[in-house]
């Protein structure tokens, strides 16, 4: 049963309990709107963790980030127009991450999706990380909603304990 709150209900969720490629497939009600929000406490090797809907393996995914390198001011655009889920962040690495994503979940057009991450690629107090300054995507299915979310890494390298997410969600109007 859902719970309630002010802006949305909690609509299920997944801790990694230990090193792990992926959370499996949870189920979770259909809104309107759903928010996930994640943290990442590492990678096993360098790679992004990813979301994957309704079981969907399909190239049907796509993403893009602006990044900011370290000590630079110019961006660079990372996308991956055709893969089989959803991107977290638009540069692998070791790093522990935290973000949300903002999914449009209605029926008969594509769920787009909002991405914000930040990572601590750095070694200490004092060093400057990658800037992952935006980025968003979609998952290029018009008939059903999201009803089960599923967490993984994108080349494989495991997601160590204390990683996972939890999803929210409210239907508009």
């Amino acid at each position: 049963m859902p719970t309630q709150f002010g802006w949305g209900e909690y609509l299920g969720g997944f801790r990694f309990n230990s090193s792990l490629t992926t959370s499996g497939r949870i189920s979770i009600v259909a809104r309107d709107t759903i928010w996930v929000h994640f943290n990442i406490a590492g990678y096993g090797g360098s790679d992004i963790a990813s979301l994957r809907f309704n079981g969907d393996t399909g190239n049907n995914y796509q993403t893009r980030f602006l990044t900011v390198a370290i000590a630079s001011v110019t961006f660079t655009n990372v996308n991956t127009l055709s893969t089989g889920f959803l991107r977290l962040a638009g540069l692998a690495g070791t790093m522990r991450r935290a973000g949300s994503v903002q999914i449009m979940n209605i029926s008969n057009v594509n769920k787009v999706c909002k991405i914000e991450t930040w990572d601590d690629n750095v070694t200490g107090v004092g060093t400057e990380t990658v800037a992952e300054v935006c980025g968003g995507g979609f998952w290029a299915n018009t008939s059903a909603q999201i009803t089960d979310i599923e967490m993984t890494t994108a080349g494989g390298a495991t997601l160590p304990a204390g990683s996972g997410f939890a999803v929210f969600g409210l239907n508009l109007g």
